[in-house]
């Protein structure tokens, strides 16, 4: 934990910046996509080509056509989607839902890369490509 006071509304503030950053938001573009995150998004992005493609199939083969489409369907829809999915949206969606004492934890953290917990100061870092990375590569830790 940062010996630096952490304000309690640091956290919020903090995701109201990263999300909001156009900067980060570029940063991961050059880190591996997140591993756990994409499939759950793509099954939500690409489930109307799959019940397209099983309806069609079904039309054409009837119930064999109907299980043929529902498996190719649910595939191609991860793969659409999963490719379609942003691994920095994903991350935020992830860091939302962290428990409070996790949420204090991470504030500690950037706060500690910061050394300030001055949102002005967390701008000013995230101007620095480098420095952007690493604050990336720590919150993907949390995901």
């Amino acid at each position: 934990m940062s010996n630096i006071p952490i304000p309690d509304n640091y956290f919020d503030d903090f995701m109201h910046v990263i999300k909001s950053s156009p900067e980060l938001k570029k940063t991961p573009e050059d880190i591996p996509k997140l591993s756990n995150s994409g499939f759950g998004i793509g099954g939500s992005i690409g489930g109307p080509f799959g019940g397209v493609l099983g309806a069609l199939s079904g039309l054409v083969l009837a119930p064999v056509g109907v299980i043929a489409g529902a498996v190719a369907g649910g595939a191609i829809s991860s793969v659409v989607g999963y490719s379609q999915s942003s691994s920095y949206d994903s991350m935020i969606t992830v860091l939302q839902k962290l428990s409070p004492k996790q949420k204090k934890e991470v504030a500690s953290k950037v706060i500690d890369l910061v050394g300030s917990a001055s949102i002005n100061a967390l701008h000013k870092y995230i101007e620095d490509k480098e420095k952007r990375t690493n604050l990336i590569k720590m919150l993907q830790s949390y995901t």
